[in-house]
């Protein structure tokens, strides 16, 4: 797949929906949350 021939916006989109979903393998956290965890 050519990414230079998908929009930006819908990346965007995409993105935000996958990093705000819940995951099983981190305790029905979100990725976004997980990193947060992290962070100082």
């Amino acid at each position: 797949m050519d990414l230079s021939e998908v929009n930006i916006d819908d990346l965007n989109i995409n993105l935000k929906l996958m990093n705000n979903r819940p995951r099983k393998c981190i305790k029905y956290k979100t990725p976004k949350e997980e990193l947060f965890g992290f962070l100082p």
